[in-house]
């Protein structure tokens, strides 16, 4: 795992990202990182998204109650057939 050093007011912070490998060769390679100003030493490697995939499974349930609560809806508004007469 890569670990990412930076500078932050008059603090130095050193941190090891989740993803990722450590290549020989790799070193100083500029990154976007995203701390909390409260707490640096909470940090990540901003990747556009990869940030976000933690939350797909969650975004995939919740997507799909609001489909079934919208198709429940509708079908709930549809009048009733009339009934036929039977002979």
């Amino acid at each position: 795992m890569p670990i990412v050093e930076f500078h932050t007011n008059e603090r130095f912070v050193q941190f090891q990202d989740w993803l990722g490998t450590s290549i020989e060769g790799s070193k100083n390679v500029p990154v976007i990182v995203l701390y909390d100003p409260a707490s640096p030493a909470v940090a990540m490697i901003d990747r556009p998204v990869w940030n976000w995939i933690p939350w797909a499974p969650i975004f995939s349930v919740g997507l799909l109650l609001v489909l079934s609560a919208i198709n429940g809806f509708f079908r709930s508004q549809r009048s009733p057939e009339p009934s036929r007469p039977s002979l």
